[in-house]
């Protein structure tokens, strides 16, 4: 459904639109989509910097929990730069 809904709203952007480049969260359908279909070929594609942040905590949570017992400070420390650097971002 979300690749529909992407196909769709794009296919209704490019139409008024001239996109540069399309900022998305993680979904895999729409990754692909934009590395692999034709239409998408001029349009950069770039990932939502939250998810970003909260990919990489999960993936520090998850080797924390294998090597240091549990420990979660690092990851949360690099997710909360993230959102502070996502804050400071303001459209000019």
């Amino acid at each position: 459904m979300e690749r529909l809904g992407f196909d769709r709203s794009m296919d209704k952007l490019t139409g008024m639109l001239d996109i540069g480049e399309m900022i998305t969260d993680a979904h895999t359908q729409i990754a692909a989509a934009m590395r692999h279909c034709e239409k998408y070929s001029e349009i950069k594609h770039s990932w939502d910097i939250w998810h970003g942040g909260k990919n990489i905590h999960k993936k520090i949570l998850e080797a924390s929990k294998q090597s240091l017992q549990g420990s979660t400070t690092l990851g949360k420390c690099i997710e909360e730069s993230f959102l502070v650097c996502r804050k400071g971002m303001q459209w000019q």
